[in-house]
Order: C-alpha cells, then sequence, then structure tokens
C-alpha cells in the first residue's frame, strides 16, 4: 500500500512539473496530514474565510494573524475526515446543515443562495465552507455515537 502511495505522488509531481513548464502553478503543497495535503489554495481559502466571518478586512496584518489559526483548523479537518471515513460515517447534506447556513445567512440578511453569491464575490470557495460545515456535523455525529454511553446530560 505503501508503494502505491509513492507511486501515485511521484506521478502527482511528474505531472505538476511537466504542467510548470507551460503555466505558473501558483498551488503547492504546505503540509502533509498522515495521507492527506494541505495546498497553499486551501490555507488562503480558510485565511480569506475566516478573515470574511468575523468581519475582518483582508489586510497583512489581519492574514498574518489568521494564517496559523486557518492551518490548525485544516490540520483538525483533515484528522476529523480520516476519523469520519474510518467510520464510515455519511458526511451527506441534512437538515441541520441547511439550519445552519440559513443562520449564518441571515446574518448578512440573505438565503442561502445569497449567501453562495457573497462568498463568490470576496473569491471565497463556498463548496470548501460547505464541505467544512458537513464534516464538523459528521464529526460530532461520530463522538456523539461513540460516547454516548459515557455522557450524563441532566
Amino acid at each position: 500500500m505503501k508503494k502505491i502511495k509513492i507511486f501515485i505522488f511521484a506521478i502527482f509531481f511528474s505531472i505538476l512539473n511537466y504542467t510548470h513548464t507551460f503555466a505558473v502553478i501558483e498551488n503547492k503543497i504546505i503540509a502533509n496530514v498522515n495521507n492527506q495535503v494541505i495546498s497553499t489554495y486551501e490555507l488562503k481559502d480558510k485565511i480569506k474565510t475566516i478573515l470574511f466571518l468575523s468581519n475582518q478586512s483582508l489586510s497583512q496584518k489581519n492574514i498574518n494573524f489568521a494564517k496559523m489559526r486557518a492551518m490548525k483548523s485544516l490540520i483538525d479537518h483533515k484528522l476529523k475526515l480520516e476519523e469520519i471515513n474510518r467510520y464510515k460515517i455519511s458526511i451527506e447534506e441534512s437538515v441541520d446543515i441547511s439550519k445552519y447556513l440559513e443562520n449564518i445567512a441571515s446574518k448578512y440578511n440573505t438565503n442561502k443562495e445569497g449567501l453562495r453569491n457573497i462568498f463568490n464575490n470576496n473569491q471565497i470557495d463556498f463548496e470548501n465552507y460547505t464541505h467544512g460545515i458537513r464534516v464538523d456535523f459528521a464529526w460530532n455525529n461520530l463522538i456523539f455515537s461513540k460516547y454516548k454511553e459515557k455522557v450524563n446530560l441532566n
């Protein structure tokens, strides 16, 4: 299995090197979390999302401040996704996720489609954002199902 991963990784880098001769590639791998990678695209998008949702401007000072938080969030996301896949937990859209997105959208006086447009206008990947929310909800389901017998709510 490890030989296959190394082979695929080698092919991936050969393709990147080949395409680099024809165009400048701005998306680079900046971290490896077990068998998953974090790219510069993901980091930039996460930083923009953090700044946008916290109503901060896209200044270098704010970017520098949000960078470590974004990186930690991406690492956590990759680890959660790995465990979710290992336990075969579904990360599909649900009523709870739709309500959550509608709640976020209402803060901007819009609906889910309007929120998508706001993200697009701010050059933030809405699909990455909603995928992160689905992973968080699936993670919560995994933790609850795994430890529900040990938790006593009053």
